[in-house]
């Protein structure tokens, strides 16, 4: 019995492909209706199924697959030539559509009319004397104690490292941010 890949996760197929033909890859975990879970021999889980669910993990049938009746539950998976083998069922994915980790294009056009907003919000506020003003002795203490932190380590002086993160941790009181707040 032959199915055909639809749609394919890219880190699916990066996965498959780091095993040779012939090799096992690992075996049936989870088995339902529509979707069966693969866990390799690397412990990292493979979704096969038969809803276009996109995503890096996921291996998309182009039909409706009922792997309870196919007997799916702990099989091997073998890599084949085209795809994978679970017992005599063939999964090809050498027409598979790739579908990739992400999605930069949307993403870079969502995050720059954001960052346009915030700039924008933080423009119509008065910003001096305030944290976010780079005159403010909270951000010029900051300053010196991020560039302490960095010197330090790349120095491995733990001491000084230990005494400056000590300086910028948990200085709010919860309602206020404080130093390690605007670090990360």
């Amino acid at each position: 019995m032959n199915f055909e890949i639809a749609t394919a996760g890219k880190s699916a197929l990066n996965f498959m492909e780091s095993y040779s033909e012939g090799e096992t890859i690992g075996e049936t975990v989870e088995v339902f209706e529509n979707t069966v879970y693969l866990k390799t021999d690397h412990d990292d889980l493979i979704c096969l199924t038969s809803k276009d669910v996109k995503a890096p993990m996921n291996l998309n049938l182009n039909t409706s697959v009922n792997f309870l009746k196919l007997d799916c539950i702990s099989k091997k998976v073998i890599r084949t030539p085209t795809g994978l083998k679970l017992k005599t069922i063939v999964f090809d994915t050498k027409n598979s559509k790739i579908y990739p980790t992400t999605k930069d294009y949307k993403m870079k056009n969502g995050l720059q009319n954001r960052i346009l907003f915030v700039v924008d919000e933080i423009n119509l506020l008065d910003t001096l004397g305030s944290i976010l003003d780079n005159h403010s002795p909270f951000f010029n203490e900051l300053s010196y104690a991020i560039r302490a932190i960095s010197e330090s380590t790349q120095k491995r002086d733990l001491m000084k490292l230990s005494n400056q993160l000590s300086s910028i941790v948990g200085l709010g009181n919860g309602f206020t941010p404080s130093g390690d707040d605007f670090i990360v």
